[in-house]
C-alpha cells in the first residue's frame, strides 16, 4: 500500500523542512510511527493471504457441498451420519475465520486512528512554519476526514460493537436487541457460507431499516481497503508536492 511509503516520505519531509511534527528530543518517535504504520499494513496483507490458505486447508468448497451447509450455516438433514463431522468442521472453521476477521477489523480501525492523529498533528505543525499557507481550510479538512470515516464505517461499527468489546459487555446506551445481537454476531451469526468463501452480513439491529451489508476480506481488500489507504496517502502527498525544492 502506498500509505507506508507516504509515511516514510512524511518523516523525511518534516526533517528536511524543519516541520515540528514530533518532539526533536524524542527522535525514536519517528521510527515508532513508521514501524507502527508498516506493521499494521503488513498485518492486513498477512490476514488476506491467510484467508486464501485457510480455505485450502479446510477444503472449504468440498466441505460445504458434502455436508450440505446452507448460506446461514444450517446443515442438511439428508445424511444424518455426517452431522457430527459437519458440526466439528463448522466449529473449527468458524473460530478460525472469526479470529482472522476480528483482527482484520481492529487493525483497519487502529491504522485509521493513527493516520488521523498524524494528519491532524502534521497540519498543526505546518501552521507553525512559513508553509502554513499549504494547510487546507477547516471545511476541506472536515470533508477529507469524513470521507475516510465513511469508507470504513461498517468496519468501525463492528469494531465498536462486537470485536473491541461487545455491546453486551459495554452497552453505552445500546438497546437490548443490539446487546443480544452483539453476542450472537461474535459467535458467528453474521457469517454467510457461499460456495467458495465466507462473508459477514450486517443487518438490523446493527443498521437501521431493511438494509443488508456484506463484508468480504477478499473483495474488500482490493476494492475498498487498498483504495481507502491510497486516499489517505493522497491527503499527505497533496501537501508534499507543494513544498518548495530544498537547495
Amino acid at each position: 500500500m502506498s500509505i507506508s511509503r507516504t509515511v516514510d516520505d512524511l518523516v523525511y519531509q518534516v526533517q528536511i523542512y524543519n516541520i515540528p511534527l514530533l518532539p526533536i528530543q524524542q527522535p525514536l518517535t519517528f521510527l515508532e510511527l513508521k514501524d507502527a504504520i508498516q506493521t499494521s499494513v503488513d498485518i492486513l496483507y498477512h490476514l488476506h493471504e491467510e484467508e486464501y490458505r485457510s480455505y485450502k486447508d479446510f477444503q472449504y468448497a468440498e466441505a460445504v457441498k458434502e455436508f450440505g451447509i446452507s448460506s446461514e450455516g444450517v446443515l442438511s438433514d439428508k445424511n444424518l451420519m455426517l452431522v457430527p463431522d459437519a458440526l466439528r468442521w463448522i466449529n473449527q472453521f468458524r473460530s478460525n475465520f472469526l479470529s482472522r476477521f476480528s483482527t482484520y477489523t481492529i487493525t483497519i480501525c487502529g491504522l485509521d486512528r493513527m493516520l488521523e492523529k498524524t494528519y491532524k498533528e502534521f497540519l498543526q505543525a505546518l501552521k507553525n512554519t512559513r508553509y502554513n499557507s499549504l494547510v487546507p481550510n477547516q471545511e476541506q479538512q472536515k470533508q477529507s476526514l469524513d470521507k475516510r470515516k465513511e469508507e470504513i464505517k461498517y468496519y468501525t461499527l463492528l469494531r465498536n460493537k462486537v470485536f473491541a468489546h461487545t455491546s453486551f459487555a459495554a452497552p453505552q446506551g445500546d438497546l437490548e436487541d443490539l446487546q443480544s445481537a452483539s453476542l450472537a454476531f461474535y459467535s458467528g451469526s453474521g457469517m454467510r457460507y457461499a460456495e467458495d468463501h465466507v462473508y459477514m452480513q450486517i443487518d438490523y439491529p446493527f443498521v437501521k431499516g431493511n438494509i443488508q451489508v456484506e463484508l468480504r476480506i477478499f473483495k474488500d481488500f482490493s476494492n475498498l481497503i487498498i483504495l481507502h489507504y491510497n486516499e489517505w496517502a493522497k491527503m499527505f502527498t497533496e501537501i508534499f508536492v507543494q513544498l518548495p525544492n530544498v537547495k
